[in-house]
């Protein structure tokens, strides 16, 4: 069956009502690291607000914010180069039998 649990919460009326769960926030502070959630949230909120803009999916919309704030942030791009680099390592560790 298909879930449309996602359909019967109650979605924020504007920006200023979009508050992210606290699993969602972990799972994008995973993928996009460097990228301060707390701020770009702030950043999201007032951009929409001034814009007057609405979300069918606030997650979806704020997904979308933090990935390109992921391309265009030089401390997002360093971590995720980091990130990149101490994930081959750790594979290369554990092929060779030295975790």
């Amino acid at each position: 069956s298909i879930n449309n649990k996602h359909l019967t919460k109650k979605q924020p009326k504007t920006a200023d009502d979009y508050e992210p769960s606290s699993d969602r926030v972990e799972k994008w502070e995973q993928e996009f690291p460097g990228v301060r959630i707390d701020i770009e949230l702030k950043k999201f909120k007032d951009y929409y607000m001034a814009a007057g803009r609405t979300w069918k999916d606030y997650n979806r919309a704020f997904a979308n914010w933090l990935r390109r704030a992921s391309e265009y942030s030089p401390e997002a791009r360093a971590a995720r180069v980091q990130a990149e680099e101490e994930a081959k390592w750790k594979k290369l560790m554990e092929e060779r039998g030295m975790e």
